[in-house]
């Protein structure tokens, strides 16, 4: 089994050689050789903030001098160690220039851990057991997420400009390895900037498509960091853009940190708002599929949206089989049967031709009743007939021969009159 600094050294994808440090660490601790785990714990989280430092751009308040003669010293094979932790503790003093903003807090945690380093290192008198390495873990796994070069959102920006510009990158390159320098470029307070200059970014002059920006979100949550989760989850409920991209990726409304509050606001109102441009089948489906609406209330949901559905204006449809499938385990298309042909029973045409697309869905992926049949037999023959609905029909009978078949044969049964329309 593995322990848990294991799992998260995998999810950080760092280099091969980081890997390796913490497996030997691992190997060491497992062994009862604490020392020497504690020892290549440290290295290896040493090397972790070194190549955060050689991938980053200039920190803010540097000069270009200055920073190539502090990655001298941080490659530099006899003084790395010491010029890696002095750039970690760098700003304690007031006219130092600060390359990793960290609290006081940390920064004394880090001359702590340095002194235990010392101890393994040099067998001093304080015992080094197996629960100084696990508590060293632990600061690491808290701590390092938090380690960003000050001024590393510019520099992470600029990468993101130069991928979505194909003079520059292969259109389809993957940008994963950008994602993962999120967590280790932006600062806890950066987010709420980072965040919308990301999606300028990214969408460019397209800013009213967010379909790029909405693909590299989703990426995004598939990191591990909670800081920078939270960050994207509260710039993506501002503003009803939670909603636009879940109209992308409905299957990640549970990882939009609602409360069940949220969850009610969005059913209840939020995604019947026409004026957001999202597709409510696509939410609603979304919400059905995770159980997020009471059983008890779902008929009237099921109505409310046949009501606001209609074809000159909000006239969005079930965009996938998976999303109708979910309609008609959650009985959609009974509230169509019950709205459309038995309460309206297609009297007015203006109405029918609101409502036509979802009538010809219900007869396409709904068993075929006679009340339906009978309705619109009845439609069709009258003085003012649904030429929408009628058309919609002819299509649907040539796609599906079997579905014509069915209903003229419950036409005849019935003794219907079948309208020349559908011969």
């Amino acid at each position: 089994m593995k322990l848990p600094i294991e799992t998260w050294i995998e999810e950080q994808h760092f280099s091969d050689n980081i890997a390796e440090l913490f497996h030997e660490a691992v190997i060491c601790y497992q062994n009862g050789a604490y020392r020497a785990s504690l020892l290549t714990t440290y290295i290896g989280f040493l090397s972790i903030i070194k190549d955060r430092m050689n991938r980053s751009k200039l920190p803010a308040d540097f000069v270009e001098a200055e920073w190539q003669t502090k990655l001298r010293d941080i490659n530099n094979h006899d003084k790395w160690e010491n010029a890696v932790f002095d750039s970690l503790k760098q700003g304690t003093s007031a006219s130092a220039k600060e390359i990793f903003r960290l609290s006081e807090d940390i920064k004394q945690q880090l001359a702590y851990w340095r002194s235990r380093r010392n101890d393994a290192a040099h067998y001093k008198d304080n015992e080094i057991n197996g629960h100084y390495t696990e508590a060293f873990w632990s600061f690491i796994k808290s701590n390092v997420p938090k380690m960003a070069v000050n001024g590393g959102l510019e520099g992470l920006l600029n990468k993101f400009s130069d991928h979505f510009n194909d003079e520059r990158t292969i259109p389809g390159t993957d940008v994963r390895p950008l994602i993962r320098e999120i967590p280790s470029s932006i600062l806890t307070d950066e987010y709420a900037q980072f965040f919308p200059r990301l999606k300028i970014v990214i969408d460019g002059r397209m800013w009213y498509d967010d379909a790029a920006s909405s693909a590299v979100f989703n990426e995004i949550l598939n990191l591990t960091d909670e800081r920078v989760i939270t960050g994207l989850q509260v710039y993506l409920k501002d503003e009803d853009r939670d909603l636009r991209f879940l109209n992308v990726f409905p299957a990640r409304i549970l990882h939009m940190g609602y409360d069940t509050a949220d969850i009610r606001e969005i059913w209840k109102k939020r995604m019947f708002n026409k004026y957001i441009n999202i597709n409510p089948f696509t939410i609603y489906c979304g919400l059905l599929r995770e159980n997020l609406i009471p059983p008890g209330e779902i008929t009237t949901v099921n109505t409310v949206l046949f009501d606001i559905y209609d074809q000159q204006n909000n006239h969005k449809l079930p965009m996938n089989e998976t999303d109708i499938s979910t309609l008609i385990s959650n009985g959609f298309f009974n509230t169509v049967f019950d709205e459309a042909i038995i309460r309206e029973d297609l009297k007015m045409y203006l109405w029918v031709n609101k409502k036509c697309d979802l009538i010809a869905m219900m007869v396409e992926y709904c068993p075929v009743r006679v009340e339906t049949v009978r309705s619109i037999c009845k439609n069709a023959q009258s003085g003012y007939p649904s030429e929408w609905l009628i058309r919609e029909l002819q299509n649907l009978f040539i796609k599906k021969p079997g579905v014509k078949q069915t209903f003229i044969s419950i036409a005849s049964q019935e003794n219907i009159p079948i309208p020349s329309d559908f011969d």
